[in-house]
């Protein structure tokens, strides 16, 4: 929570071309964000969870399945102007306990993506 705390901790990674190890940067990352306006589940958003990363994202089918607001992440909604979405970001980072909060979450929520219980949910339904 100190890391948090301290603002001067905070290293902004601009794009990334591309990379073999995206998650080299999920491990250093304290937030994922998704800001796209169509999406279907959101891989991105779960490889951020699994990494410990808060999720923020709009408030849309897919994203939400995994994205529950104010637990895991922020959920902005649908539609709204980019600046919007960029004053969430500013917010989070403003408070470290509640970024914490929802980084604990997020690597919760994503034990919920588990192969073994999504293939036993599926047989379920079948």
């Amino acid at each position: 929570l100190q890391e948090l705390n301290d603002k001067k901790n905070f290293n902004f990674i601009e794009t990334i071309e591309q990379t073999n190890d995206v998650f080299f940067y999920l491990r250093k990352s304290v937030i994922t964000i998704l800001p796209s306006i169509r999406e279907g589940f959101g891989y991105a958003l779960l490889e951020g969870a699994a990494s410990g990363n808060a999720l923020i994202t709009f408030n849309m089918i897919g994203p939400d399945s995994l994205v529950k607001n104010n637990y895991n992440g922020i959920l902005i909604k649908y539609g709204s102007d980019p600046n919007i979405f960029a004053k969430e970001i500013c917010k989070l980072i403003s408070k470290p306990e509640k970024l914490k909060f929802l980084m604990n979450n997020a690597r919760k929520s994503a034990k919920n993506f588990d192969k073994n219980i999504v293939l036993k949910s599926l047989r379920e339904i079948l």
